[in-house]
């Protein structure tokens, strides 16, 4: 008996070996820590979550996973923190279906998010590996991303938008495709070619009297069409922010007008540097002054497109 007991003790320990081995190899399938899921960070308002078709209420630090469904009330947001630091914000009124969350080691992220409605930010780190992906569907088009800040909106009709505020994205439907460029926008619609994606701006500052038809906030002159959402009645002298876009020739048409949260003036816009004549640089249509004062990137040659 007492000769055997080494062998048993031998027997055992391997046995506890091979099963350490195989919950290793489990834990390094499943991925790094929190890979499968987001966590849900900043929320304000009612934010919900449905999973197996049951919505419950969620707040800072709930998790989301692959098959959830996430949506915001009319004053609510909330930001979902993948694991490598990439970010989704929901705006009010969104609602998105998380199809994929997922990851691996190396910082490798795969994540499909489809946008039913309302807005989003997302902000994507550069990523990593040939399997990575970030992927944004709605009923309209998709983004295909590989490291870059982007905005979605998809209103009541489904149509959407897509806005990019740095890097580059590959926006399709099912018929086209476009690639979109810092500071450039694209409206995508089922059954129609993608037209070429138009310059962005942003203005904030006082209402000033009308110039015809044409609205005029701190100076800067832009059209107000049947499509400009306006939130409430801005009065002359009120301070508004508004977001809109450049067309192909000349015209500035804003895309929505809402009350400013504070009352800086400040406007920013893009498009292709065109011409320099001394201190006068011409982008896109607008003569703008550079001089000592002005902070200008290294590079810029005529035909680069610009932020100013």
């Amino acid at each position: 008996r007492w000769a055997l007991i080494p062998a048993v003790a031998g027997i055992l320990v391997v046995f506890l070996l091979a099963g350490l081995t195989l919950v290793g190899a489990g834990l390094w399938l499943a991925g790094p820590r929190g890979a499968q899921a987001a966590t849900l960070m900043d929320v304000t308002g009612k934010v919900e979550v449905a999973s197996a078709g049951r919505w419950r209420v969620v707040s800072n630090g709930d998790q989301v996973r692959s098959g959830m469904r996430v949506r915001t009330g009319p004053a609510a947001s909330a930001t979902l923190v993948f694991f490598e630091g990439s970010r989704t914000t929901l705006g009010p009124n969104s609602d998105v279906d998380l199809s994929r969350v997922d990851g691996d080691w190396g910082k490798v992220l795969r994540v499909v998010i489809t946008q039913n409605t309302g807005k989003t930010s997302n902000s994507v780190v550069p990523l990593r590996g040939n399997s990575s992906a970030f992927i944004l569907y709605t009923p309209t088009g998709a983004a295909s991303v590989h490291g870059t800040s982007f905005r979605v909106d998809v209103d009541g009709k489904g149509a959407s938008r897509f806005a990019v505020d740095a890097g580059k994205v590959l926006v399709t439907n099912d018929v086209s495709e476009v690639f979109v460029s810092s500071g450039q926008m694209a409206d995508v619609t089922s059954g129609e070619f993608l037209a070429s994606p138009s310059y962005q701006f942003t203005l904030q500052g006082e209402r000033e009297p009308n110039q015809g038809a044409d609205w005029v906030v701190s100076g800067v002159q832009f059209q107000v069409t049947s499509e400009t959402e306006i939130q409430g009645d801005p009065a002359v002298g009120e301070v508004v922010q508004v977001e809109g876009h450049v067309l192909e020739g000349s015209a500035w048409v804003a895309d929505s007008i809402e009350p400013a949260s504070e009352s800086d003036t400040q406007a920013t816009f893009s498009g292709t540097l065109e011409a320099i004549d001394g201190e006068n640089w011409l982008v896109g249509t607008q003569i703008v002054l550079v001089n000592q004062l002005t902070d200008v990137a290294d590079g810029l040659t005529l035909g680069t497109p610009v932020r100013v």
